[in-house]
């Protein structure tokens, strides 16, 4: 009789559990860089060169970038 009410446990609560889980998963960022390094042209002194870097997350949550330096 006490492996009946084992097995009644371990049937109803078991999925009962499972479905109780937090659905939502916020996920991780992903940055993906597919230029990661530009090698700039001869610069002349007192103009100015401009590159755009293309960054792309690829991951399922927001990406926030709080601070960006130069190598």
């Amino acid at each position: 009789m006490k492996y009946i009410y084992g097995w009644t446990i371990l049937f109803l609560l078991v999925p009962l559990a499972v479905l109780a889980q937090e659905t939502t998963d916020p996920g991780m960022p992903s940055l993906y860089v597919p230029e990661p390094s530009y090698q700039f042209d001869t610069v002349v002194s007192g103009h100015d060169v401009v590159h755009d870097y293309l960054l792309q997350n690829r991951g399922t949550a927001p990406l926030k970038i709080s601070r960006v330096k130069t190598a």
